[in-house]
């Protein structure tokens, strides 16, 4: 779904759909419970844009991406369940799409910050 947005399926209903549906506490709630499963890189990406999203100099396009990348990564209907080995290759797709969109605002505070996190998830 991610990998073929262009800037002006920004502004379609479906992304704007997923993005309403974005809700931070859920989102924290998955990446307790998911951390271990879903493996570090995909913790990692979908902590980075918890942060950026959280960086207020990130324009309202960029914001709505991401809640549609987080959003999706929540809801429990996917393309590919994440209950199926392999659930959470969906999920990574759209987070990564979202990450080569905005990578740019993973800076040196949003990386230290996913850090500390994934070695609350993780240890050492």
């Amino acid at each position: 779904m991610f990998s073929k947005l262009t800037q002006a399926d920004l502004k379609t209903d479906k992304l704007k759909e997923f993005a309403s549906k974005f809700n931070a506490n859920e989102f924290l709630d998955k990446i307790l419970k998911y951390a271990k499963k879903i493996g570090v890189e995909i913790t990692r990406q979908a902590l980075q844009l918890y942060f950026v999203l959280m960086k207020p100099e990130v324009p309202a396009e960029d914001k709505l991406l991401i809640m549609g990348a987080l959003a999706y990564f929540v809801i429990t209907l996917d393309i590919v369940p994440d209950f199926l080995l392999g659930g959470f290759l969906d999920d990574g797709i759209g987070l990564g799409y979202a990450i080569k969109k905005v990578h740019q605002y993973i800076d040196d505070d949003v990386n230290r910050k996913v850090d500390e996190k994934l070695k609350s998830l993780f240890g050492e």
